[in-house]
């Protein structure tokens, strides 16, 4: 899609949380009674979801689905929360404890491409630098952990 899209505008993980969803329970067909404890309540929704993988793949679809009509809203002409969404690419990643969550790509409508955005940042100053400075700001690369308990910023590490 690259080729065809250039460079997405978006990358984002969805990982809807399914244990201690009520949504869960629901989709297995488990009624839990509302005036139960909220810890019984909380653990029964945990062994539900552990030991109901189809239900929680069901529980999966709906979000993702509905994230998809209703947040990013492919070639819809009042846009999204992003702002109008042209096209996207998703696969789904099972993690460690067997998760369901999605990695998405999202193309936006008028997206400019890299050899665009070179272009014009060698024409315009201005521009330049202030795509720099948002650069500067988001991108963190750093292998030290600061302890957030002392004012000095202890290296941890080592």
């Amino acid at each position: 899609m690259i080729i065809w899209n250039g460079q997405p505008a978006i990358w984002l993980t969805l990982n809807p949380n399914d244990i201690g969803n009520p949504l869960c329970c629901k989709i297995a067909g488990v009624r839990i009674p509302i005036n139960m404890p909220p810890k019984l309540r909380r653990y029964f929704w945990q062994i539900i979801a552990t030991n109901d993988p189809v239900s929680v793949a069901k529980f999966f679809k709906i979000v993702v689905d509905s994230f998809i009509q209703n947040i990013v809203r492919i070639g819809d002409k009042k846009g999204s929360i992003f702002g109008p969404c042209d096209s996207f690419y998703a696969t789904v990643e099972v993690s460690s404890r067997g998760a369901l969550h999605l990695h998405c790509l999202i193309w936006m409508m008028g997206n400019i491409s890299l050899k665009e955005l070179g272009i014009k940042m060698r024409q315009d100053e201005e521009f330049s630098n202030s795509v720099i400075s948002l650069l500067e700001q988001i991108i963190v690369q750093s292998l030290e952990i600061m302890d957030t308990n002392m004012d000095s910023g202890v290296l941890l590490l080592g």
